[in-house]
């Protein structure tokens, strides 16, 4: 579990930067005609191209947790089947 640990965390902090770049870009928009920048749509497009890598950042979390499942789950059948071969699981 101290592998999945490291993973979640390094997950959690490049998400955490996505997502303050992505607020950044969205204050900027916001503020652009105030500061004097005359074209705010180039700000907004920035922040959804950060907000395309945080969806495909999440894609990739989703398929690592759904690998980790299903090695988990062909491990508890290989271990389940394996006890029903040397009778440990009573017959049905």
């Amino acid at each position: 579990m101290d592998l999945l640990q490291k993973e979640f965390d390094a997950n959690q902090k490049t998400l955490n930067k996505l997502y303050c770049e992505l607020n950044k870009r969205i204050d900027e928009h916001d503020h652009a005609p105030a500061l004097g920048f005359e074209k705010p749509e180039i700000t907004i497009q920035v922040g959804i191209e950060t907000l395309g890598r945080i969806l495909g950042f999440f894609s990739m979390i989703m398929m690592f947790l759904f690998s980790i499942i299903v090695r988990y789950s062909a491990r508890r059948q290989v271990s389940h089947d394996s006890r029903a071969y040397h009778g440990v699981i009573g017959h049905y």
